[in-house]
């Protein structure tokens, strides 16, 4: 009985920390993505001679919190995704899977079975 018990909390134990393992495992990949995305805004940005303020009034935020979707700090909404396409005269694909790859991450963190789910979606989508 009593080995039974150990076993039972071992196996839990080790589903436990995999788990917690892949959670901080995706955050560190979200805050890259994050990163990333904020890194090619910035420099597209920048080549095109705006200022964050210029940009900020056009997506209708203030000026400190574009700065923080720059920094990486900060998520930006869909619709300013695709704002931020059009006022950078910018592929839409690229910023889009940026922008939105860590939804896929917190999918896929989920539990065990996300990535049989994600495989079925793919097969009735394609």
């Amino acid at each position: 009985m009593f080995t039974n018990c150990l076993n039972n909390f071992l196996n839990l134990t080790i589903s436990l920390t995999a788990s917690f393992s892949i959670l901080a495992k995706s955050r560190q990949v979200k805050h890259q993505l994050l990163m990333h995305f904020g890194k090619r805004l910035r420099e597209r940005r920048e080549g095109k001679q705006l200022f964050q303020r210029q940009m900020a009034a056009s997506l209708e935020i203030d000026t400190p919190m574009f700065s923080k979707i720059e920094r990486g700090e900060r998520k930006a909404k869909m619709e300013q995704v695709r704002q931020l396409a059009e006022l950078l005269e910018a592929d839409r694909k690229p910023l889009f899977t940026l922008g939105f790859a860590d939804q896929i991450i917190d999918l896929v963190s989920i539990n065990e079975f996300t990535l049989d789910v994600v495989r079925l979606a793919k097969t009735h989508l394609t």
